[in-house]
């Protein structure tokens, strides 16, 4: 009799066990990848960098190391510690641009884990107007269609080097643009230059990855003349 009942304690204490994880199922921590890309046409140069962590929140994560480092277009990126909280891999080339741009790394379980994020560059750009303070200007560019998730970075210098910088945002249904005035407004009239910055950002959600990603293509400039 005892050990019957000793038996049916131990499938109780079993049981109780079975439903307490069920209740609290262990969680797989999630990596937080990083992504930027920068582009600059004029020097055709390249630079990419990724940085993870690994954490139930973003808020707790530590940095994670992937076994085997991180390959950015099938080329390994350099690993540089810069804290003691932060990982950080980069690569720099010289290269033409290409529309895909792709990372890999293996995950905590030793799994290969692609990542790819692709942007359209800006081919040409040109002025249809004058650049007007009064009335504004507009502009042509060839790749300016923009989805939800990318913008133009309109960015102005007069001829005593003050700045001034206008973001427009996607979706766009074509390729011309009317920027206000208010975009120049506080540059002198005379000669000044004008290049653009097309953006993209990402955040995505996959399994147990939690992801940001940026691309960013910088153009060579042009001259513009600046009219009140």
């Amino acid at each position: 009799m005892k050990s019957v009942s000793a038996t049916l304690f131990v499938c109780l204490i079993i049981f109780l066990q079975s439903c307490n994880q069920q209740e609290n199922p262990i969680t797989q921590p999630s990596v937080f990848e990083d992504y930027f890309v920068r582009y600059l046409a004029p020097e055709q140069k390249l630079k990419a960098q990724a940085i993870f962590s690994l954490g139930d929140s973003i808020d707790v994560a530590v940095p994670f190391v992937p076994f085997g480092g991180v390959a950015f277009m099938g080329s390994g990126m350099e690993m540089k510690k810069i804290s003691e909280q932060l990982i950080r891999y980069s690569s720099e080339s010289s290269a033409e641009y290409q529309n895909i741009f792709k990372f890999r790394h293996k995950n905590p379980a030793g799994d290969i884990v692609p990542y790819e994020i692709s942007m359209t560059p800006i081919e040409d750009f040109f002025v249809k107007s004058k650049a007007s303070k009064s009335s504004g200007l507009d502009l042509v560019i060839k790749g300016g269609l923009l989805s939800p998730q990318e913008s133009l970075v309109f960015l102005f210098s007069d001829q005593n080097n003050v700045a001034a910088s206008y973001t427009l945002s996607g979706p766009t249904k074509n390729i011309e643009f009317h920027l206000p005035p208010n975009s120049i407004k506080n540059l002198s009239p005379g000669n000044g230059k004008l290049y653009i910055v097309k953006k993209i950002m990402k955040q995505e959600s996959l399994d147990h990855r939690e992801i940001h990603a940026e691309v960013e293509y910088y153009t060579k400039d042009i001259d513009i003349e600046i009219n009140d």
